[in-house]
């Protein structure tokens, strides 16, 4: 809770820092990945390269490599949302049609390489992964990085450069989360929009989004001290409707360029390999997005069971019955603009700064 306040400081008292809190961000990104690098290349014990490539495991006991490994993936989509959070902020930027693609392309290709990178370390230094598992910290890769380092000075410095690092992540996700809360209202596509869509007057920030996310935070947090299953079922849910919207847009996208049908005019735009980047992306979601529904073992009990499926269901249910009972009647987003923007000899009569 400490940390979200501190994120939300500075999404709105300190707004005009955050370019410069960013900026840091990144430079630590770097440095830190090469003193990770460096130090478990020359100090951890390096495993074979054949049993950290083709060695797989069914410790849960599913009966099938394959399904533990499709099962396993859980954890790992994570790292696959949030590419979309840039877009929120396209209206804070100049000229975003140019720089927000090519931001977003950038820093998936540099951090996915990174994070390959990284990944085949740590599989390489994991050692005995039971014991890991079952370290006092609660943290396997805390106890990785002591065995390997063997000085809890040395660990204590690369946790604090992750801590720093997730702190970054807190200010980014309150910022893209923020504006995600006004965009919607400001469109009329959530409850209490009215109060959702105010910006405070002189500093352009949506206050109001950003304290309604601080609540929602903090009640999430307290999930956490009463039970970790619950906490990681709100996570696994957030996967889902991440990628619920993620194959939403794709097949939209995709179904007009099939169809031939005009998309607004763009300054990014990568011509055929547009469709193969859609299908591909639509492969893997649908996959993703069946699993993570799936439970850790097999045969849970009703405590260890994945309830995510439970809580989609409800979300999808008041969503849709919020959508017909009012927020059809309510709704103005930003279709009109897009049918303008396909259409070059269309005059609306829209004020030139609207069309902007």
């Amino acid at each position: 809770m400490a940390i979200v306040c501190l994120a939300i400081f500075f999404n709105t008292a300190a707004i005009g820092k955050l370019p410069v809190l960013e900026g840091l961000a990144v430079v630590l990104h770097v440095f830190g990945f090469f003193a990770f690098i460096a130090i478990f290349w020359v100090m951890g014990p390096r495993a074979p390269a054949k049993e950290t490539f083709t060695h797989f495991a069914d410790e849960n006991n599913w009966g099938s490599l394959g399904l533990a490994t499709l099962i396993a993936m859980i954890g790992p989509t994570s790292t696959y949302v949030g590419g979309d959070s840039a877009v929120h902020l396209s209206e804070e930027l100049k000229d975003a049609s140019y720089i927000l693609p090519r931001a977003m392309v950038s820093a998936a290709v540099i951090n996915y390489i990174l994070g390959f990178v990284t990944t085949v370390t740590l599989m390489s230094n994991l050692g005995d992964v039971m014991e890991d598992l079952s370290d006092p910290s609660g943290q396997p890769w805390v106890a990785i990085a002591y065995r390997i380092t063997g000085s809890k000075e040395a660990t204590i410095v690369l946790l604090v450069i992750m801590i720093v690092m997730m702190f970054f992540c807190a200010v980014n996700q309150v910022t893209t989360s923020s504006r995600q809360i006004f965009a919607l209202a400001r469109d009329r596509g959530l409850p209490c929009h009215t109060f959702l869509a105010q910006v405070r007057p002189g500093s352009g920030v949506p206050a109001n989004a950003v304290y309604v996310t601080l609540v929602f935070t903090c009640l999430v947090a307290l999930i956490e001290i009463g039970s970790t299953v619950a906490f990681n079922i709100i996570l696994s849910v957030a996967g889902t409707g991440l990628f619920t919207s993620y194959i939403t847009c794709i097949t939209c996208v995709l179904a007009r360029r099939l169809r031939g049908e005009p998309l607004p005019a763009s300054k990014f735009d990568l011509g055929w390999w547009g469709n193969v980047v859609n299908v591909l992306a639509l492969c893997f979601l649908s996959v993703a997005f069946i699993f993570l529904f799936f439970p850790a073992t097999p045969n849970p009990s009703a405590a260890g069971m994945n309830w995510a499926i439970l809580l989609y269901g409800a979300a999808v249910v008041f969503a849709a019955g919020y959508y017909f009972l009012k927020g059809r009647k309510e709704y103005q987003g930003p279709v009109n603009y897009v049918r303008w923007q396909t259409k070059q000899d269309m005059t609306d009569g829209m004020p030139k700064t609207e069309r902007v």
